[in-house]
């Protein structure tokens, strides 16, 4: 079974959450310098861990969520613990002190928005930070409940609950066709720029390493993550004045990212059962659109002053495209296949190494391609471009999955035999 190639978005499992500027915060640390020794003795007694954040203020403020007086005060107490969070000795001891089951139980007795917010952005911070062995499947369905309110604020914080799940655990039983319905409708529906990465990351990390069962994968996430990635772009486009196929913002770029990688896991599904599946023949049916949008993501990459450095995650689209268009068996496009000609010449004419991947990409369009649309669309570069290329697709044609010798062997005659 082949494996889609993956991008590491992080290098922590996901990424916490805080509702204050961390420069506005003393040191949390026992054994900061700034606190002289018989301060820390006095502390230790009430202190969580090595931090200086105290036991009673966080007893204190979850007591108060069983009889709920809703005040500025108790948003207060809670957003102060959301930022202690960020500590995690302080997520050890909120799951001591059983912090899914409160989460839970206020889900169920309140409906005060601002409140379910906080406390799953808590749990969230929480999952993010420790071992989520502790929240069971049933803490996970009622969070996931939530999923109905039309509240950006907190969905994004369920949305990144899930995320943190997803990372943490080889299955994830408790994800069902109805949860994924409603991660869909977000991404086809949101305009909320922050809600619409958590979610196309969250998916992204639950197709990860085939975690959800092949029955409840859905090619329709194909559809629904093009159709956020343009959302996200044309409200990034319209907030800089950028032109139609610049990629400029770190917005625009997670969530291509995030696009590619899903795109990437679904095939990696398909790949699992020898194509022999609904999946492949619903990829297939959605797929266009993404196919357009990576049209204007090679034409941005094609100028020159767009490619070097290559980047990682430029690495990764190379590498994911392959996949993607070897898995669906997608057809030729004289767009990509111009865009990606201009971009090999350019990195080989640099003796960059990572022009290896775009090559083999050329020659899955060599391999593709009628002969006489390869011949048409060469003809438009200079002759020494199509001379560098075609030899040197043939000079590592064993090292690609699929070769086409007949038109390999045609277009060397046509172009490299010229002299």
């Amino acid at each position: 079974m082949e494996k889609g190639p993956t991008i590491e978005t992080s290098h922590l499992k996901c990424d916490s959450e805080e509702t204050i500027d961390t420069e506005s915060k003393h040191d949390s640390n026992l054994y900061s310098t700034e606190i002289d020794s018989e301060t820390v003795e006095k502390l230790k007694g009430d202190a969580i861990g090595d931090t200086l954040y105290s036991e009673a203020f966080v007893a204190k403020t979850l007591l108060q969520l069983s009889n709920l007086k809703w005040s500025e005060k108790v948003e207060e107490d809670l957003c102060f613990l959301w930022d202690m969070t960020l500590e995690k000795d302080v997520c050890d001891y909120l799951l001591k002190l059983s912090y899914p089951n409160i989460v839970c139980e206020v889900i169920q007795k309140y409906d005060e928005s601002r409140l379910l917010e906080i406390v799953i952005g808590i749990l969230a911070n929480v999952c993010c930070t420790v071992d989520t062995s502790d929240i069971t499947d049933d803490h996970a369905k009622l969070v996931l409940s939530v999923l109905e309110t039309d509240d950006a604020l907190i969905l994004i914080q369920v949305v990144r609950f899930v995320k943190a799940l997803a990372y943490d655990r080889d299955q994830l039983l408790f994800l069902d066709d109805g949860v994924l319905e409603k991660l869909n409708f977000i991404l086809l529906n949101s305009c909320n720029v922050d809600l619409l990465l958590n979610t196309l990351d969250s998916i992204s990390k639950m197709t990860s390493d085939n975690k959800l069962s092949l029955m409840v994968v859905k090619a329709e996430f194909i559809k629904s993550a093009v159709v956020a990635y343009q959302c996200i772009c044309k409200i990034e486009r319209e907030r800089l004045s950028l032109s139609e196929d610049e990629i400029e913002t770190n917005q625009q770029r997670t969530s291509l990212t995030y696009l590619i990688q899903i795109v990437t896991n679904i095939c990696s599904y398909i790949n699992t059962d020898d194509k022999n599946n609904n999946l492949f023949h619903e990829a297939q049916e959605f797929i266009d659109p993404f196919v357009d949008e990576l049209c204007k993501i090679l034409n941005y990459y094609s100028k020159d002053e767009c490619v070097l450095p290559v980047s990682e995650e430029l690495q990764f689209y190379v590498k994911a495209f392959i996949f993607i268009f070897q898995t669906l068996r997608i057809c030729y496009s004289k767009t990509i296949f111009k865009s990606i000609i201009s971009i090999t010449y350019f990195l080989l004419s640099n003796k960059c190494e990572e022009s290896d991947e775009f090559l083999e990409f050329c020659n899955y369009f060599v391999y593709v391609g009628s002969l006489d649309n390869l011949k048409s669309d060469f003809r438009s570069f200079e002759i020494k471009v199509v001379r560098h290329i075609l030899s040197n697709i043939h000079a590592n044609r064993d090292s690609y999955d699929c070769v086409n010798e007949e038109n390999v062997n045609a277009l060397l005659m046509e172009f490299v035999g010229k002299r």
